[in-house]
């Protein structure tokens, strides 16, 4: 009845009249739904209904393999991380051996260059 007068009402209105009386029913048929559905999600939750199934998943997951996979990746990371250090231990070991004996070039002021060895204890 109350939707009969308000149809009867928006026959001589204006489109925009239309379209916005259309638009506020939609909104409020979806808030409705809206509010509804939260509510009976809440109860599914709050009466426990809303239970996970695993059992499907754990079946399909081979778990050793799994464990083996890690295994080998750490195992992979380790023996790069071992190699990386073994060269950096060996390029700083190289450095440190040919810097013992640097020589060094200064320049005096009368633009002549004075070569000199700066090694350790000399």
């Amino acid at each position: 009845m109350v939707v009969q007068k308000t149809v009867d009402n928006l026959k001589g209105k204006p489109p925009e009249q239309k379209t916005a009386v259309a638009g506020a029913a939609a909104s409020l048929v979806v808030i409705i739904l809206l509010i509804f559905w939260v509510m009976h999600f809440m109860k599914q939750i709050r009466s426990g209904a809303q239970d996970v199934n695993l059992d499907g998943i754990q079946n399909q997951i081979n778990l050793k393999e799994v464990q083996s996979a890690n295994r080998d990746i750490e195992a992979q990371f380790a023996k790069d991380r071992l190699q990386e250090f073994q060269q950096l231990r060996d390029s700083a070991a190289a450095q440190e051996a040919g810097t013992t004996n640097l020589e060094v070039m200064e320049i005096d002021a009368g633009g002549g260059a004075n070569h000199f060895n700066s090694g350790f204890g000399q």
